[in-house]
C-alpha cells in the first residue's frame, strides 16, 4: 500500500512517496519546518487521500535512551515516570518532554524514546490547520533499524545517520546495551573512530557494525527507505 512519508529535522525536511523525495526543504526551525512539510502534504490531499501520511524525525528530535532495568513496579504508570525522569539526563532535552518505552523494563533495559512536547505541539497544529491526517510520529532511525534488520539480522552496533544526528543502539543476545544519539552528526572519520571504540567496547566484531545513512542508503538498502536521495549539503 502506497503511503506518503514526511521527515522532519532541526534545519531541513522532506516529503517522500514509494520512496521516491518528491520535495526537500530547509527551514530556520522545527516550527517552520512541519508547516512547509504539512502544507505541501495538503496541496495535494486530493491525489493522496485515504493514504497514510507518516511523520519521521531526526534523531536530534526523537532521542533514544535505554530505561531501567529496574525491579520492583507494579504498573505501566510507575514505568513512564521513570523514564520521563531520566529523560533529560540521558538524552539533553532540557524541555518538557514526552517518552515512550518499547517493552517492561525488567530483568533487561528496554529502548525509550523522547521528544519534546513543543516538537509534538507544532507537529499536532500543523497537521490541523493544513488538514493532513497523521497516522504516525516515529523516530527516522527506527524505520531505518527495521527495514535494515532484513538485510543485516545479525548486526549487534547499528549507526543511523540523519541530517542532525547519528543515533547508536547496540545489541546482545540478552538484549540492549547501547542507545545513543550523537549531535551534531560526526564527521565520516571521527564516526569510524567512535564505531570502533563502542564496538570494542561492546565485544561485538568489526563486520557486526552497520551503517546506514539518510539519503544514501547502505549494503543493499538503496531505493527501500524514504528519503534515499538527499540534495548536496
Amino acid at each position: 500500500m502506497m503511503s506518503l512519508d514526511l521527515y522532519l529535522g532541526l534545519g531541513h525536511g522532506g516529503v517522500a512517496a514509494r520512496a521516491d523525495t518528491a520535495f526537500w526543504c530547509e527551514h530556520a526551525g522545527v516550527e517552520e519546518g512541519a508547516d512547509a512539510l504539512f502544507a505541501h502534504a495538503g496541496a495535494g490531499a486530493r491525489r493522496w487521500r485515504k493514504v497514510p501520511v507518516r511523520l519521521w524525525l531526526s534523531g536530534a528530535l526523537a532521542r533514544p535512551f535505554l530505561c531501567g532495568p529496574v525491579s520492583g513496579m507494579n504498573r505501566w504508570t510507575e514505568v513512564i515516570e521513570l523514564a520521563r525522569s531520566t529523560a533529560a539526563e540521558s538524552t539533553g532535552i532540557d524541555a518538557l518532554c514526552s517518552v515512550t518505552v518499547e517493552h517492561w523494563p525488567h530483568p533487561r533495559p528496554s529502548l525509550a524514546v523522547a521528544v519534546a512536547t513543543a516538537t509534538l505541539d507544532a507537529v499536532e497544529r500543523a497537521a490541523r490547520e493544513h488538514r493532513v491526517a497523521l497516522r504516525s510520529v516515529r523516530p527516522w532511525w527506527a524505520l531505518a533499524l527495521e527495514r535494515s534488520s532484513t538485510v543485516a539480522s545479525g548486526a549487534r552496533l547499528m549507526a543511523m545517520t540523519d541530517t542532525d544526528a547519528m543515533t547508536v543502539l547496540g545489541e546482545h543476545d540478552d538484549g540492549l546495551h547501547t542507545a545513543s544519539g550523537y549531535m551534531p552528526g560526526p564527521s565520516a572519520e571521527h564516526a569510524d573512530r567512535l564505531l570502533a571504540r563502542l564496538a570494542l567496547t561492546a565485544g561485538v566484531a568489526a563486520d557486526a557494525v552497520v551503517r546506514v545513512e539518510l539519503g544514501r542508503g547502505a549494503d543493499g538498502l538503496a531505493g527501500r527507505l524514504p528519503f534515499n536521495v538527499v540534495p548536496p549539503r
